[in-house]
């Protein structure tokens, strides 16, 4: 069987209460035997952990999401600071982070702070950055101009820019590597586009779950079991087979995030 890996998996939602542990068998019954599961605020960060003390395979990441970057954001980012520094080992990534405008830029200058806050909390521990970026992409450019040449690694989660966008960053003195999920399948997605003119070593798989579930199961809750159908229509877009899709994203998580 391919083994896969979900990059991005917020299995500790609410909308999983009913049959969490079912939802990891099942990811596991489909290859996907390993979960990276970032935090969003300080409701969720002891249950990223918990999960993944729980079961074998799921790996905690611990930030504070930019629609999460309210009027208290200073104390948010101190409880995410407090969480690092305690369960550093056991992390391998600060996220979810990053700017988002599509909702409202009311809080968009603490949104700005609290980025670069949690990048110089990665970089203390040497921790690679999951980074959320919605009508933003450019302001995410702008920001990670600052820590050139500092050993910055960054997943650009759920990518949804384009081959320009790309070259930018790839020529920025970072690590880069570009999270794919569900909306590859879509109808009407550009992502397939990306997709064709970028190598496999540059990707990394994702679900989002429980949000944007892929075509066929659209609008119905996500899950990490549903990573195949990812990896299948960028294996077609890239005209190779799914096992060598598996294969070359599994080593890249592995790689980038030291995980066995």
């Amino acid at each position: 069987m391919n083994r896969f890996i979900d990059t991005h998996s917020h299995i500790f939602d609410e909308k999983f209460d009913e049959d969490r542990e079912q939802a990891v068998f099942r990811a596991k019954e489909n290859g996907v035997d390993r979960l990276i599961i970032p935090s969003i605020d300080s409701s969720t960060h002891q249950k990223v952990l918990d999960c993944c003390s729980k079961w074998e395979g799921c790996y905690p990441a611990i930030g504070l999401h930019p629609t999460d970057v309210k009027a208290n954001y200073l104390e948010e980012l101190e409880i995410v600071k407090s969480y690092v520094d305690k369960y550093y080992e056991k992390l391998v990534a600060i996220g979810e982070i990053g700017l988002d405008l599509y909702w409202s830029d009311e809080f968009y200058a603490e949104q700005i702070e609290a980025l670069n806050f949690q990048i110089e909390l990665a970089l203390k521990y040497n921790k690679p950055v999951i980074i959320h970026s919605r009508d933003a992409f450019e302001n995410i450019e702008e920001q990670l101009h600052k820590y050139e040449g500092r050993g910055l690694k960054v997943i650009s989660h759920g990518y949804s820019s384009d081959i320009d966008q790309y070259n930018r960053f790839e020529a920025m003195d970072c690590e880069f590597l570009y999270g794919i999920g569900g909306v590859v399948t879509f109808k009407k997605s550009l992502i397939p586009q990306f997709v064709e003119q970028i190598p496999l070593s540059k990707i990394v798989l994702e679900t989002d779950c429980p949000y944007l579930s892929p075509t066929p199961n659209r609008g119905k809750r996500n899950e990490s079991a549903f990573i195949p159908i990812i990896a299948q229509k960028i294996a077609e877009i890239k005209g190779v087979t799914i096992e060598e899709v598996a294969k070359i994203t599994t080593n890249n998580v592995e790689n980038f995030f030291n995980i066995i």
